[in-house]
């Protein structure tokens, strides 16, 4: 297969996820777009993963395994993929979710037909129990119209801002990376860039990504990532930060600035922060509590005046709900609460 026809390269960064990687990789294998190259990186799995994944690589001329030499993380995984892509556009899949058959069809034939930077598209949950449309297609409808879409005319747009089930081509995201750093956020750091840098935003009216919610011990590092609230908290501070830093690079407006970055913060507080602050606050580790409200009230601090009073109602609902939870915490967390709520008013 030359360099020059590959269409798309499939990144699929792998940890310990033996119980899912064979269904994953057999959701690539029955694409009906096939002219596709697939890039498993290993991030140093303890279990199967890298067993199983070999076996397709040795049978597959177009499945590409390789292997971290030190566990670095997803986006440390992510990265190595992008630098050994050599697909016209590029495709994010975690190693435990799955693809509908046609999906690749649809958003590579989307993008040629359009000249789309990035195409996108609905997304799927499912469990053990069952299949439904993720929540946010719900609350904001206009996500399911086909069509142009871009963050001005739909702002709601920056509530999908996850890396995987979006299709972007190479040129725009040629000179990104993900942010190493951090264990939480990146891809929104990474998608909104694309976005921002984005000539054409095509969006499908069809599923094109199946998202895994898994249970218990073998839960997702997305879903894991709260078992640690402090740390988590302090990863969503520095993603607020970058991407801060890049609406001031892509939009020069400053009215209009401030409208998309509440937009996003509004998102931000009520998916993200809210539930590192709840996990905090509910931890059986009394100084989890403590030091989780005392984060947060020091970022509040912090945080633009302007940009705190475009968000004033989500703000309030975020206290609201501190409010509610405040009498099921102990005396000292109590106290404290109430001098949050105080000074918020």
């Amino acid at each position: 297969m030359e360099d020059n026809k590959l269409s798309i390269s499939v990144i699929v960064p792998m940890f310990n996820t033996e119980e899912y990687i064979q269904e994953t990789i057999s959701s690539l294998l029955s694409q009906s777009f096939q002219n596709i190259e697939m890039i498993l990186i290993d991030d140093c799995s303890t279990d199967r993963t890298y067993e199983l994944a070999s076996f397709y690589a040795s049978n597959y001329d177009n499945i590409l395994l390789f292997r971290q030499q030190e566990n670095k993380g997803v986006s440390a995984a992510r990265n190595a993929g992008l630098a050994k892509a050599r697909g016209e556009y590029i495709f994010f899949l975690d190693s435990d979710d799955t693809l509908p058959a046609d999906a690749l069809e649809k958003l590579y034939a989307a993008a040629i037909r359009t000249q789309a930077d990035i195409v996108t598209g609905i997304y799927d949950r499912f469990d053990k129990k069952g299949t439904s449309i993720s929540n946010i297609f719900n609350i904001h409808p206009e996500l399911k119209i086909e069509g142009n879409i871009d963050l001005y005319s739909t702002p709601s747009l920056l509530y999908s801002v996850y890396s995987c089930g979006k299709l972007f081509k190479r040129d725009i995201i040629v000179q990104a990376t993900f942010l190493e750093t951090l264990n939480y956020g990146e891809d929104q750091i990474f998608t909104i860039e694309a976005l921002l840098k984005a000539k054409r935003v095509y969006n499908l009216s069809s599923v094109i990504y199946n998202y895994r919610v898994r249970d218990g011990e073998t839960e997702s590092l997305s879903q894991s990532v709260y078992k640690d609230p402090v740390r988590n908290f302090e990863y969503l501070k520095e993603m607020l930060r970058v991407i801060d830093k890049l609406f001031v690079r892509y939009i020069s407006d400053p009215k209009v600035r401030l409208k998309l970055f509440s937009v996003y913060l509004s998102r931000a507080l009520h998916w993200n922060i809210w539930t590192a602050v709840s996990h905090g606050l509910l931890s059986m580790n009394m100084s989890t509590r403590f030091i989780i409200l005392s984060h947060y009230e020091s970022w509040l601090v912090g945080l633009n005046s302007d940009l705190y009073e475009a968000n004033r109602s989500d703000f309030q609902a975020i206290h609201n709900k501190i409010g509610k939870i405040r009498s099921v915490l102990d005396q000292r967390t109590q106290e404290m609460c109430d001098r949050l709520l105080l000074k918020s008013h």
